[in-house]
C-alpha cells in the first residue's frame, strides 16, 4: 500500500493482498485533478483510510465474539451502542429491539450456556463511511448440559462508528442446515 510523506503518514494496516473498492468521490477527485501526482497520493490516503476502517471493524467484530465466548454481560455491554435502534434476532428467536431487550436476550443466552467457542470462517468485512458490516459463518461448539453441540449459524454483525469506536447496532443468526 502507499505509504506517503509528511502528514500523510504511512499506511501498512489489514495487509491485504485482495483489490480495494474506492468511492466514486476518489475516482471522480483523481480525473477532475490538474495535477495527477497529488490526486493519486489522495487517492492512496483514501484507500489507506479504508484498509484502517476494514481492520478496525475486524477488531471490534472479534471483540464481539470474545465477549461471547467468554459468557460476560459486562463484556457484551462494552461492545454495543446503548440505543433505542439496536437490533438483535439470535437463531430461532423474534426480532429484539432497542438496548434493554438486546440485552435481556444476551443475559438469557449467558444464563442457561455453561461454554461457547467460535470458528469463524468464510469472514467479508465491508465499510462505508461510519456503516460497517460483517458477515461470517460461526461453527459453535456450546454445552448447556452433558454433551456438546455443533451448529453452524450464518451471521450478519452491522457496527457503527460512534466518535472513534466501532459498535455493534446489530446481530443476526440464522442457523445453516446441512
Amino acid at each position: 500500500m502507499w505509504q506517503g510523506e509528511g502528514d500523510a503518514g504511512r499506511c501498512e494496516a489489514a495487509g491485504s493482498n485482495k483489490p480495494e473498492a474506492y468511492s466514486l468521490e476518489y475516482v471522480e477527485a483523481f480525473f477532475r485533478a490538474e495535477n495527477h501526482a497529488d490526486a493519486c497520493r489522495s487517492f492512496a490516503v483514501g484507500a489507506c483510510v479504508l484498509e484502517q476502517r476494514i481492520e478496525e471493524v475486524t477488531k471490534a467484530n472479534l471483540k464481539f465474539y470474545e465477549a461471547f465466548e467468554s459468557l460476560d454481560i459486562a463484556k457484551m455491554d462494552e461492545v454495543w451502542a446503548h440505543l433505542e435502534y439496536v437490533t438483535c434476532v439470535h437463531p430461532g428467536w423474534t426480532l429484539r429491539s432497542d438496548w434493554p431487550s438486546v440485552r435481556d436476550s444476551w443475559v438469557l443466552i449467558f444464563n442457561n450456556t455453561f461454554s461457547m467457542k467460535f470458528e469463524l470462517t468464510e469472514v467479508m468485512v465491508q465499510v462505508a463511511g461510519d456503516m460497517a458490516w460483517v458477515i461470517c459463518v460461526e461453527n459453535i461448539t456450546s454445552q448447556q448440559s452433558d454433551e456438546p453441540q455443533q451448529a453452524r449459524v450464518l451471521a450478519t454483525n452491522i457496527f457503527e462508528r460512534i466518535g472513534d469506536e466501532w459498535l455493534m447496532i446489530h446481530h443476526h443468526g440464522s442457523t445453516v442446515m446441512g
